[in-house]
């Protein structure tokens, strides 16, 4: 279980995801009567999707983000039939999907590692040759748990991982961070958004900038380690697992 003295050393939270998801977020917070903020420390632009084709007797699209699930989604009616098997990071991910109809047959929570790992699994009771297509963003190519996760497939399947989008610093965070009250914490859902709001407090030279640091994801909570001294952040392996530990606080 977290520690109570870490989450509850947090007046509120700045919920960082691109939008509409940092709004999404903060909304799931104030539900449970916890003051959240959003600011978001990423944004996305849509890349276009692959023109992928393979003879292996299975094909597997492996998504580990929400938007690369938007890109798929976007993408779904135009590809061939039969269209590949989907792999996709639980909860949200996973539920991104199923909501346009596209059905997912894989999933795991915890990371793309852990996401690799079941699709292991799933090979192993469906034997045969296997790709993957993984579609990323252009920084996630970039982060040492997608080279660890690629190592792991290619050990039973090629694969192509093609960048979809890219992500990039939003106008004005600067500022948006820079007015924000003393005390808060921050939720971190990507290595780009920590790089990103590390990067804004540099620049002000403000090294003490939360009260508390929430970290979402192995990549994202490794990150954080890499950039930042302090606050030590927690780590959950979902968003969901993150509020559930704020609201056991709140309710004891």
């Amino acid at each position: 279980m977290t520690p109570r003295s870490q989450l509850s050393l947090a007046s509120g939270w700045v919920l960082t995801r691109a939008q509409p998801d940092a709004d999404a977020d903060a909304a799931a917070l104030r539900a449970v009567g916890i003051t959240a903020r959003a600011v978001a420390c990423i944004e996305r632009v849509a890349l276009g999707w692959p023109d992928w084709r393979t003879a292996a007797q299975r094909q597997v699209v492996l998504i580990s983000s929400p938007f690369s699930a938007t890109q798929l989604a976007q993408a779904w009616p135009t590809l061939p039939t039969p269209r590949p098997t989907v792999a996709a990071m639980a909860p949200l991910t996973a539920l991104k999907l199923q909501e346009q109809g596209i059905p997912v047959e894989i999933r795991a929570e915890g990371g793309v590692v852990a996401l690799a790992t079941a699709l292991q699994a799933w090979h192993q009771q469906h034997p045969g040759s296997l790709a993957v297509l993984y579609p990323t963003s252009d920084a996630g190519a970039r982060q040492p748990e997608q080279e660890q996760a690629l190592a792991l497939l290619r050990s039973f399947a090629t694969v192509d991982r093609v960048p979809v989008y890219a992500t990039r610093a939003p106008a004005g965070l600067d500022a948006a961070l820079a007015a924000l009250e003393p005390g808060l914490g921050y939720v971190f859902m990507s290595p780009s958004a920590v790089e990103n709001a590390l990067a804004s407090f540099s620049r002000r030279e403000q090294t003490l900038f939360a009260a508390a640091v929430a970290c979402i994801g192995q990549s994202t909570h490794r990150r954080f380690l890499e950039l930042a001294v302090v606050p030590a952040p927690t780590h959950h392996s979902t968003f969901s697992a993150f509020l559930e530990a704020l609201v056991r606080e709140k309710t004891t």
